[in-house]
């Protein structure tokens, strides 16, 4: 929530250390994506890397990445994103309770 209140120094940095928990990935990538775009003078290169990191993590992201991903955007009023991430991640529910009923 420190981002919300354009402090972007110290929710930087501790974005980029929550970025090596699986389950809040997508979200901190989202977050330092967002941080870099509100500054003065945007790290284009920065926004490119973490831009590519995101659409690979993207493709193997779980359940509830996508959903703290979701949530992010959600609080950022990024709404359109936000369904995006919620219909892919009802889709993986989808496909495990299907996966569950074929081989239980």
């Amino acid at each position: 929530m420190l981002l919300l209140k354009k402090d972007f120094l110290g929710p930087s940095a501790k974005c980029h250390f929550i970025s090596i928990f699986p389950q809040v990935m997508l979200g901190s990538l989202l977050a330092l994506i967002h941080s870099h775009r509100l500054c003065l003078t945007v790290d284009k290169e920065a926004v490119a890397a973490y831009d590519t990191r995101l659409k690979e993590e993207r493709k193997r992201a779980d359940d509830q990445a996508l959903y703290y991903a979701g949530v992010f955007l959600l609080y950022v009023d990024r709404f359109d994103k936000a369904k995006e991430y919620v219909d892919r991640w009802e889709r993986t529910i989808e496909e495990l309770i299907n996966f569950t009923f074929i081989f239980h």
